[in-house]
């Protein structure tokens, strides 16, 4: 009918906007309050051109829909989607607009649930908007700086090598009790660098 979206937009709408991210570019899917897909998907790759291009987008839909709410969600993809969510979050500023960082396995089990496989960049951003609708109750969209994961991640990565190690002189110490039982007592405190060029003229009995 002639004039419904006038109508429509005296009152408040809420839409979601689903953002899959991938290494160098992301998807994108706007979904209505009845989970009815606006726009075709479309993608954008990670670059000033691209994200001038989302403002562009953003400002000629909040043009057309001037009461319109937009509530954006992205998953945590190990730092990719870090320069999306900052660009969303400077974004907010200047429009009505919400954003998440979602845990992958939590949108992952919920698509699970209503027996939607993704398969597609494409789909997954779809599922992404429909969960924020889904479960806008549970969304988080408090603001997390995130200057600090990849220190975190570092951190870590050397937790992992340090347990590493000491399994691994764990098990060396096993193997020296079967095969050289005399070097035991020796290697109390660790296993001094000695034992081990030793090791490495003599590995077996």
């Amino acid at each position: 009918m002639p004039g419904i979206f006038n109508l429509l937009d005296l009152y408040a709408m809420k839409w979601y906007l689903g953002i899959d991210v991938s290494k160098g570019y992301a998807d994108f899917a706007l979904l209505s309050d009845l989970l009815v897909q606006q726009e075709e998907t479309f993608q954008l790759d990670d670059t000033r051109l691209g994200h001038e291009q989302l403002e562009l987008w953003l400002d000629s839909i909040f043009k057309q829909h001037p009461s319109l709410e937009i509530d954006c969600g992205l998953e945590s993809t190990g730092g990719f989607e870090n320069n999306w969510y900052a660009l969303l979050i400077r974004l907010s500023s200047s429009f009505p607009l919400r954003v998440s960082r979602l845990n992958p396995s939590v949108v992952k089990n919920a698509s699970r649930a209503v027996l939607n496989a993704n398969k597609t960049d494409a789909e997954s951003a779809r599922e992404i908007a429909g969960y924020l609708k889904r479960y806008e109750d549970q969304v988080d969209y408090s603001y997390r700086d995130n200057q600090y994961t990849s220190f975190r991640s570092l951190h870590n990565h050397l937790e992992l090598v340090t347990k590493q190690k000491t399994q691994l002189i764990n098990e060396l110490k096993q193997l020296l009790y079967s095969g050289f039982p005399e070097l035991q007592r020796f290697c109390k405190q660790g296993i001094p660098n000695w034992v081990l060029s030793l090791l490495i003229k003599y590995p077996s009995p």
